[in-house]
């Protein structure tokens, strides 16, 4: 029995031994820029059907004046967290990338009435990252998982620039989902000195995990944006994706919002074995 406490001790000792000469264990909060651009067909389509709306319903002699759509693409910083171990030809890291972006579009009538979206796409990338380490450079491969909600508020505006959610007014509301997808991707980390690194990563974030239901059976139930209030007129609780067909789940949107990420950040890496 002391021989067998012994051996355990000694390779732990021996094991541990290796570790701090040949591996870094590092921890490295980053901040940097991400280029972005997602999937939200949805939400264009519906804010041109709402302009249609607009332009048919507008009484003679106003004009109707419109912001260009949604964007699908964005530059923004962010921060990102990661836990890596690195070095001997091997790298395993955890990353975590949250991130939000919102937007703001407004339809106004020529007298200063009107409506503002006020679209926000908030995300949280968690990601397993697997590939080669070295010293002075990484490159890996990324899988994880995204934890998304999405809101669209559509307000009343008038003239004096106020805005309402009354429900006495047709379309307004506070509409609201939530999804949980897939991401996977690959990147490389260049560690040209300690304290400071550069990571870029591409990063490919689905709306939909393994065993998930058809992506045609989602408007059947209540991951559509709504708001769950059905005090207006006409009788909807969910964001119309065609504002000049009938409101039911069958024209409501949901939560299908793929994104492309390509990532730059500067990271404080320290070296434990420099």
């Amino acid at each position: 029995m002391k021989s067998l406490v012994l051996s355990i001790t000694i390779g732990a000792v021996l094991m541990s031994s290796y570790i701090n000469a040949q591996l870094d264990l590092i921890f490295t909060p980053g901040y940097g820029v991400a280029f972005t651009k997602s999937n939200i067909h949805a939400i264009q389509d519906s804010y041109s059907s709402y302009i249609l709306l607009t332009e048919n319903d507008a009484p003679e002699g106003i004009t109707v004046n419109a912001d260009p759509n949604f964007d699908r693409k964005h530059i923004s910083d962010f921060l990102s967290f990661q836990l890596a171990l690195s070095g001997n030809w091997v790298y395993f890291g955890i990353s975590y990338m949250p991130n939000k972006f919102v937007q703001e579009r407004s339809v106004m009538y020529s007298n200063g009435y009107g409506r503002t979206f006020r679209w926000e796409d908030k995300r949280n990338e968690v990601l397993f990252d697997f590939g080669f380490g070295s010293k002075y450079i990484d490159v890996f491969g990324t899988f994880g998982v995204n934890f998304n909600k999405y809101r669209m508020t559509s307000y009343k505006v008038y003239p004096d620039g106020s805005k309402s959610l009354s429900n006495d007014f047709y379309f307004n509301g506070v509409f609201k989902t939530e999804d949980t997808g897939l991401a996977y991707g690959f990147g490389i980390k260049i560690k040209p000195i300690n304290f400071l690194a550069i990571d870029v990563r591409y990063l490919y974030a689905h709306h939909k995990i393994f065993g998930e239901y058809r992506t045609s059976d989602i408007t059947e139930g209540n991951l559509v944006l709504t708001d769950f209030s059905f005090a207006r007129s006409p009788v909807m609780s969910e964001f119309p994706q065609d504002f000049n067909a009938p409101y039911s789940y069958k024209n409501s949107i949901a939560p299908m919002f793929n994104k492309h990420y390509l990532t730059i950040s500067l990271i404080f890496h320290y070296r434990t074995n420099d």
